[in-house]
């Protein structure tokens, strides 16, 4: 099968400067930095012994706790204990591990999505630097782990007929991501602050039904809010600077959530009729995700003085603007 591109970019990008206009038109907290250390147990999935290609082989026979740090997005140091992987039942496709792990929660920006981090991205934060600060370094440390997402997704295209086309796409997306990071790094410095540097976090798709899944929610509903909420702080942030380096990173991430929409279009023909409902059911679920988490969050009031996120009101206009009817059904 072979698949061309549809001019959905052009048109995102003309819908998110009306949307943000709207929201500039409506617009006329958190505070300090709180840090819980906890425990916690989580399962991992890797290949069974039918993948011989690139790392399974070091997940299933290598030390645990590398799989573990890997898989978890963590720092091997930060892994208490680990099994070593087995399989779940005679024949089965995946081998699983038992990883029991440390992790610092910090509330130290507003909880915004940022692109296309890779599924089981886990954030770490910049220790230091003012409110802005960490948030462009929340955002440079995201940018990084999108780089890999990117990366892994054109692998998986290159494999699959006829998806030479978005696999170079991705490529390209990858490229631009880490400019991205460059760019983010930048402005974090600026405040004092100096983003953590993202761990890769494998995300193996045993299916295009798998991906398809990932895709809804994170390509279609948070690559997209973050393009919006991007392409409002080039237009409102009160930082000339700030502005010239969003514009850029705003033009790009346009494209990024049409991307996503190419990746849908591409893997739907491959699906069945029970796992197509299964993904729009998931998109649904991810708008009322979102409006729950980003509408109803308290905003930092320096993000707000400096243009970088919507005020409240703007928000709503912002969000419906961009998902249209589908706010107020909780998806689309």
């Amino acid at each position: 099968m072979t698949y061309s591109f549809s001019p959905r970019t052009l048109e995102l990008r003309a819908g998110l400067v009306t949307a943000v206009a709207l929201a500039l038109g409506a617009g006329v907290s958190a505070c300090g930095s709180t840090c819980e250390l906890t425990e916690d147990t989580t399962f991992v999935r890797v290949p069974g012994p039918w993948c011989t290609e690139g790392k399974c082989e070091a997940w299933r026979d290598g030390p645990c706790a590398e799989t573990c740090a890997a898989f978890l997005g963590r720092a091997k140091d930060e892994i208490l204990s680990c099994t070593q992987p087995s399989p779940e039942r005679a024949g089965s496709a995946t081998w699983t591990l038992r990883c029991s792990a440390t992790t610092e929660t910090c509330t130290k920006a507003v909880p915004m999505p940022h692109g296309r981090p890779q599924l089981h991205h886990v954030a770490r934060g910049a220790a230091s630097g003012d409110e802005v600060g960490r948030f462009f370094a929340a955002q440079a440390e995201a940018e990084e782990s999108s780089v890999f997402a990117f990366e892994e997704l054109a692998a998986f295209l290159t494999a699959r007929e006829g998806g030479g086309a978005l696999a170079r796409a991705c490529e390209r997306a990858a490229r631009e991501e880490e400019r991205h990071r460059r760019a983010l790094t930048r402005l974090a410095r600026r405040r004092g602050a100096t983003p953590s540097r993202a761990i890769p976090a494998p995300s193996r798709w045993s299916s295009p039904a798998e991906l398809a899944l990932e895709n809804a929610a994170v390509g279609r509903v948070d690559e997209l809010w973050s393009a919006a909420i991007t392409a409002y702080a080039a237009a409102a942030a009160t930082d000339l600077e700030v502005r010239r380096r969003l514009a850029a990173i705003a033009e790009e991430e346009a494209g990024h959530a049409a991307l996503a929409e190419d990746l849908e279009a591409f893997l739907t023909p491959t699906l069945t009729t029970e796992e197509g409902a299964a993904v729009r059911d998931v998109r649904r679920r991810a708008v009322a995700v979102l409006a729950t988490r980003v509408l109803g969050a308290p905003l930092a009031p320096a993000l707000e003085a400096e243009g970088l996120v919507p005020p409240r009101r703007a928000r709503l206009v912002l969000f419906a603007a961009v998902f249209g009817d589908a706010a107020a059904r909780g998806g689309a």
